[in-house]
């Protein structure tokens, strides 16, 4: 589970927005949370598909909180 992070966190964030490789590495997590999201309807048994489900929706709870610190 992502727990919302304090205010020094996501002005953190808000800072590492800008830089073209931190970019890069908010692409990959979405690719990750894309991929992850689409190989789990490919998974035969129960518990992988829930945990594929809880780690898609944890990556993006990651990406919105990312997101929000735009607005900072």
């Amino acid at each position: 589970m992502i727990y919302k992070p304090d205010h020094k966190v996501m002005t953190a964030f808000a800072r590492m927005r800008g830089n073209p490789a931190f970019m890069e590495i908010m692409d990959f997590i979405r690719d990750c949370r894309d991929r992850t999201h689409e190989e789990s309807s490919k998974y035969p048994e129960e518990y992988k598909v829930r945990w594929a489900q809880g780690a898609t929706q944890d990556l993006t709870e990651l990406l919105k909180l990312l997101d929000m610190s735009k607005d900072l």
